[in-house]
């Protein structure tokens, strides 16, 4: 038994989530065999499938390969264990490519939010596909709880923020070059920093000492 993703053009994601979970249903059952698929579901097919495509064996997330788009839709099942996993990788995936991510197993549906594509994690169990700067900042000054953490992925490079108890940010970074780390004065400065990085801006980083962070 496997979890169950759809990605859906907007055009056919109308309604209530009621008419738009019917919708993913349907066009996923289409057995009708239309041979022109969308461009935006092509589009995000071919990405998923190289991403999906190099990863080991062993550590493929999803649950039937190769999968097979219809006109409209993309349906996506993955394992149960790999579910969070693959909502954060599907919704940066389907934000970027301007789809619907529709969830069978939970009943809710994800309309393509604004902003840049990433994928968001935080402790208090917020889960995004794209960011606003406005909304970032939001999220950075609601850090706390007893999981005060928020994690940016673009799928290339990550960058996570972590609040100690007086306020300040641990403010972590990683590519191909390494795992650094340093700290940042209060929410403020460390959204700042997480905008910068997430924009590719060359200033990012300007005016602090990261240190490699012990793997």
């Amino acid at each position: 038994m496997s979890y169950d993703f759809v990605a859906l053009v907007p055009e056919v994601a109308v309604g209530g989530d009621d008419e738009v979970l019917a919708a993913a249903s349907r066009l996923t059952d289409d057995e009708s065999g239309v041979e022109t698929v969308d461009p935006r579901i092509a589009a995000f097919h071919a990405e998923l499938a190289a991403l999906v495509e190099n990863l080991p064996d062993d550590e493929k997330w999803i649950s039937v390969w190769p999968l097979a788009p219809s006109a409209q839709a993309l349906f996506v099942p993955v394992p149960y264990p790999s579910a969070d996993e693959a909502l954060l990788t599907l919704l940066r995936l389907t934000a970027r490519h301007g789809l619907v991510l529709v969830d069978l197993s939970s009943d809710s549906v994800d309309h393509p939010p604004q902003g840049l594509p990433v994928s968001v994690r935080g402790g208090d169990g917020t889960r995004l596909g794209a960011l606003t700067r406005e909304r970032l900042i939001a999220l950075v000054h609601d850090v706390g709880g007893d999981e005060p953490f928020l994690v940016l992925d673009t799928g290339e490079r990550f960058a996570q923020i972590y609040r100690e108890s007086d306020g300040s940010f641990l403010l972590e970074h990683a590519n191909e070059s390494g795992h650094v780390g340093t700290t940042v004065a209060g929410a403020d400065e460390a959204a700042t920093q997480l905008w910068l990085w997430l924009d590719d801006d060359s200033e990012f980083g300007a005016g602090l000492t990261f240190t490699p962070v012990a793997g």
